[in-house]
């Protein structure tokens, strides 16, 4: 199955903060913890440095080796993924290696093998010998040649030959070898109460998803599953990895769905970018949010936009302030940078306003390449009157002249006004009495 040619076993038992665990999978030569690493630190998208309508993004995707972490003495103290007891967990799994009979040890072993580990798909298959174990020796009773059924005689019963210890291992690395661990332990009245195998899934599916998904408080495999197949999971070996790691969420199939509303060549990209805002998860967007917000994106920003977009969405901004502040970018500054809230969408209707008068000057290309309306856009965010200022303008009565005067004084205002911390009271009368003037003359 596994199709990645990065995927190898490590001999590192210490990781950083660049290492994503995604499972731990057992296998015939060990158990392992199974995840990911990024090559390069992780960083934040910038904006387009220059406005280029329609630029494609030249970035590579990101770039992940797979590893495979042994569960080494040395390892057994980390905390990588779930609530798996490492140590107990190694040593349940050596002490499997020679067992002669079944008791309560053994049983105790494989439920913690069983509950806290899953068969690795892309591991090799085993071949399974007997399973045999060594039975009580049959009681002797008295007969006429033994009437003491051999107590208190020089006479031994005859011996019988003990079973070969048996490496119970290989057997839990398949399903079939499992269940007939699973059967002989009922035999002898010990029961085995395993996690959700998943066996009838795609191998993917096992091999990623199937370990956080085996958690009690998740009960949505059958969402993801099918949002697996309609994401085509099975032939984006770097996409599914990514989604792997998140699907401990108990909102994992509400992401899963807003992910597919992306183009497919935008979804690796936001994956990456969700899991440096894991905090998320518990709170995906409304149905069709991102699909709106992805719909103002363009090649050459939506890296940038999807970030900010989860950034606010982290901060419980209003999505329609979000939108409405990449629709006003597209209108008049793509290569807009964001960084914090947006001010309420309410606020783009009168700077719409403004800048319609600004661009039918012959200053129309300074104006759209300054961002002078996003400009104004961060102000209102600041100086919530200024959006007050806007509408109050008297637009009708300025000539082209007098409004980019007035945009000036604006500008000059709100730079003051936010750097200077001066009270926003005054200063917005100081500019209602300037249109004031400005309109008189």
């Amino acid at each position: 199955m596994n199709t990645d040619a990065e995927d190898s076993v490590s001999d590192e038992t210490s990781l950083d903060s660049k290492f994503r665990a995604i499972a731990i999978v057992r296998r015939l030569d060990g158990v392992y913890v199974l995840g990911f690493r990024r090559r390069h630190d992780f960083v934040r998208p910038d904006p387009p440095k220059q406005y280029v309508e329609d630029a494609i993004a030249e970035d590579a995707p990101p770039i992940y080796d797979e590893l495979l972490i042994s569960l080494a003495p040395e390892s057994t103290g980390a905390t990588w993924i779930g609530s798996a007891n490492y140590l107990e967990l190694r040593l349940a799994w050596e002490s499997l290696a020679s067992v002669r009979e079944l008791n309560a040890d053994v049983q105790a072993a494989v439920q913690r093998v069983l509950q806290e580990s899953i068969i690795d798909p892309d591991g090799d298959k085993p071949s399974l010998p007997p399973l045999l174990f060594d039975t009580p020796p049959p009681t002797h009773r008295a007969t006429a040649a033994n009437p003491r059924a051999y107590t208190g005689t020089k006479n031994r019963p005859p011996k019988t030959r003990r079973a070969e210890p048996i490496d119970l291992r290989p057997f839990l690395c398949s399903y079939e070898g499992s269940d007939r661990v699973i059967a002989s332990l009922a035999d002898v009245g010990l029961h085995i109460e395993s996690r959700e195998d998943f066996r009838k899934t795609p191998a993917g599916f096992r091999r990623y998803f199937s370990y956080l998904l085996s958690d009690p408080s998740v009960r949505t495999s059958s969402e993801v599953l099918g949002m697996y197949w309609q994401l085509a999971l099975d032939d984006d070996s770097e996409l599914r990895r990514l989604l792997g790691r998140l699907s401990y969420s108990t909102e994992f199939a509400s992401w899963l769905s807003a992910i597919s509303e992306l183009p497919p060549d935008r979804r690796l990209s936001f994956a990456d970018l969700l899991l440096d805002h894991d905090q998320l998860l518990g709170a995906p967007p409304s149905p069709g949010a991102l699909l709106e917000i992805d719909s103002l994106c363009a090649d050459s920003n939506f890296k940038h936009r999807h970030d900010y977009f989860l950034r606010m969405l982290s901060a419980g901004v209003e999505m329609s302030d979000v939108a409405e502040a990449f629709q006003l970018a597209n209108d008049f500054f793509p290569e807009k940078e964001f960084k914090g809230p947006p001010p309420s969408a309410i606020c783009a209707e009168p700077i719409h306003a403004f800048m319609s008068d600004v661009r039918m000057s012959e200053h129309e290309d300074s104006w759209k390449r300054t961002g002078f309306a996003l400009w104004l856009w961060d102000a209102c965010a600041e100086l919530p009157e200024l959006e007050e200022v806007l509408r109050f303008l008297p637009w009708n009565g300025l000539s082209q002249s007098a409004a980019i005067e007035l945009a000036r004084q604006l500008a000059l205002f709100s730079e003051h006004d936010v750097c200077e911390e001066t009270r926003p009271g005054v200063g917005l009368r100081c500019v209602k009495c300037s249109m004031n003037s400005l309109v008189a003359s």
